[in-house]
């Protein structure tokens, strides 16, 4: 049940400061879409409780993946809003990364509907990109709102914003401009929109989360294993563990390739879920659902999972993963990366170690010409090549709120209520552009059959054409869903692709060859178009032999 708008107004606002509130500086899980539902909620609940009316008067600051949300939302309602952003640019953090995918859903695995790559809002709409990509989108859907609705005067480069106080008209704001300049006006509400804060370390220097990084190349120059520590079991953390640990680690895509379409896939999620609300139980009772988890990953987890993954582990390099607690796993990161670094750190396979974990809470981290020297509080010390701290952010909200406050603001936002949509049907105009978009994601998929064996249906699967630039990528994922059944880089020889309603074989570029070198990588550039796959067509993989055969290079 979604929440009341009484209740998110509760939930968002600054405590001892009347019409000031916050989106997402203390919520459990902050991501660019659950910042904009977060933003969306909280302008319905503001005009449906009547806060604000259409001849309001808003201040919004940061200029953000929220803070556009809200602004724009504020300007269709009719309110005339000012946005103040502290850089000289909208999107900053995420403007220019290629280094981080950006998926509006994928988070939610193993619920339903986390493989629908469109976000699906009413405003600001995006798609599943790198997040410089993403970055661009909002901010052309931005500047296009400004221009329609005429409504919205943007202010960057701004410093000093203070507290509003109870002045004569209203919540009146203060700050420098870019050029120094003393402003002071007065609004009907603000909306404070900063984010969760800015990542920062006492022990080391720390690089942002949204700067690019080379943690997911291999080290070209390096003449032994590059040793790795990361310090956080936070979302950013094990994603960096992963991204260190697997080879072309590639967020979009890793859930097929290392979990695949395997028979037992349903009865793994199912499992997840399950124990998801269970560790939700015992964190309200105030245990600690960490070796929990992390035990019931292990019991989960089949072993074709763990065969993937050791397929898949970089040799250039070796990770070990810190933080404070007995085990890796806490409700604060998402079920996806606790399930796959749990994996890594547990893998079961004789030859290959995924990951080493380390607990305890680091005292000293000391650099040097040999690498950097990490101790902990209770003495013991490791040495590394390097070290990535992903300790979280301070709350830039802080200097808002007194300390009790900041508190208080913590403990309503544990219960994460304020990120699944909460506006109804038309609200924004959605009916309409949700309608539009429903059909253009149905008129994008594919359709896979895959034969699962003797007396068992078909698995068929829904892809999104999208995802896709080329024809290898298709047979890529295709095949993750046929391990081991069929070795690597065999199309053509052990399976095929056939259209079910032309009954036409697809031909990988790999047989018009003059020498087809099976068992090899070899790409086939050219898209699905080409090859005549089109959104809604239903395609069934054919098995062509019942035994695989020897591949160059395998032993017998």
């Amino acid at each position: 049940m979604a929440i009341s708008a009484e209740n998110l107004l509760q939930h968002m606002a600054v405590p001892q400061k009347p019409d000031v509130y916050q989106i997402g500086c203390f919520e459990r899980r902050v991501t660019i879409y659950s910042q904009q539902v977060r933003a969306l909620n909280l302008v319905f609940a503001l005009f449906a409780c009547k806060k604000l009316q259409s001849t309001s008067r808003v201040a919004v600051v940061g200029g953000g993946a929220a803070g556009l949300t809200a602004t724009v939302a504020l300007a269709r309602c009719g309110a005339t809003v000012t946005l103040l952003e502290r850089l000289d640019a909208v999107i900053p953090f995420q403007s220019g990364n290629l280094t981080r995918w950006l998926h509006p859903h994928i988070y939610e695995w193993p619920e339903e509907g986390y493989r629908n790559p469109d976000s699906g809002l009413p405003l600001l709409n995006w798609s599943a990109d790198y997040a410089a990509n993403v970055a661009l989108v909002l901010r052309d859907e931005f500047y296009r709102h400004v221009r329609e609705t005429k409504a919205i005067k943007i202010q960057k480069g701004v410093r000093n914003v203070k507290p509003p106080h109870t002045g004569s008209s209203g919540r009146r704001l203060e700050w420098n401009d870019s050029g120094g300049r003393f402003r002071s006006e007065s609004f009907d509400a603000v909306i404070l929109a900063v984010g969760f804060g800015l990542e920062g370390s006492a022990l080391c220097p720390v690089q942002s989360y949204w700067r690019n990084d080379d943690l997911a190349q291999f080290e070209i120059d390096a003449e032994r294993v590059r040793r790795y520590l990361v310090s956080g079991c936070g979302d950013g953390g094990l994603v960096d563990l992963l991204r260190i640990r697997i080879s072309d680690f590639r967020h979009g895509a890793i859930l097929d390739e290392l979990i695949g379409w395997h028979p037992d896939r349903a009865q793994v999620e199912e499992q997840l879920l399950l124990t998801e609300e269970t560790a939700r139980a015992m964190a309200s009772r105030g245990e600690d659902p960490s070796d929990f988890l992390f035990d019931e990953y292990q019991r989960i987890r089949p072993r074709y999972i763990d065969d993937n993954i050791a397929t898949r582990i970089r040799g250039d390099t070796s990770a070990t993963l810190n933080g404070p607690d007995q085990f890796p796993c806490n409700l604060n990161s998402s079920i996806l990366n606790r399930f796959l670094a749990s994996a890594l750190i547990g893998l079961r396979h004789d030859s290959v170690l995924g990951a080493d974990w380390w607990r305890g809470k680091i005292s000293h981290v000391g650099q040097d010409g040999t690498g950097c020297h990490v101790r902990l509080e209770n003495g013991e010390l490791r040495d590394f090549d390097r070290v990535i701290l992903r300790h979280g952010t301070r709350a830039v909200i802080s200097h808002w709120m007194e300390s009790s406050d900041v508190e208080l603001v913590r403990s309503r936002n544990a219960l994460d209520q304020t990120r699944a949509p909460a506006w109804p049907d038309g609200f924004f105009g959605e009916t309409i552009v949700q309608s539009r978009l429903h059909s253009r994601r149905l008129a994008r998929q594919i359709y896979v059959s895959i034969p699962n064996g003797a007396g068992q249906r078909d698995s068929k699967i829904p892809l999104d054409i999208r995802i896709f630039s080329r024809l290898d990528e298709l047979l890529d994922a295709i095949y993750f869903a046929l391990h081991p059944r069929v070795p690597a880089y065999t199309y053509g020889k052990t399976w095929r692709l056939r259209n079910k309603a032309s009954g036409v074989d697809l031909v990988h570029e790999r047989e018009t060859a003059d020498d087809p070198r099976f068992g090899e990588f070899m790409p086939d550039l050219r898209t699905l178009e080409d090859v005549g796959i089109l959104p809604g067509d239903e395609l069934e993989v054919v098995l062509l032999m019942r035994t695989p055969p020897r591949m160059p290079g395998r032993i017998p």
